[in-house]
């Protein structure tokens, strides 16, 4: 691959699944102010006590000087 190597940003966090009602939402902003979806779930892994392990990307790779902004929205 010509030493070039892809990097994706990853959100990793643990969350509730014994909960029907919650919600979680990776959004993506450049300024804090407008926040938009976009990750991609890539994998869900239980833990065995009601929680599970989310893991989350972007679907671009990052460009090498790029500022973004990251939040976990949990709803109800």
């Amino acid at each position: 691959m010509n030493g070039n190597s892809t990097h994706y940003l990853t959100v990793t966090f643990r969350g509730r699944t014994d909960s029907s009602d919650l919600g979680y939402h990776v959004e993506l902003s450049e300024d804090l102010s407008i926040w938009t979806p976009g990750a991609i779930l890539v994998s869900m892994k239980s833990q065995g006590d009601g929680t599970a392990i989310y893991i989350w990307r972007l679907p671009q790779p990052l460009p090498a000087h790029a500022h973004s902004f990251v939040r976990v929205r949990v709803t109800l």
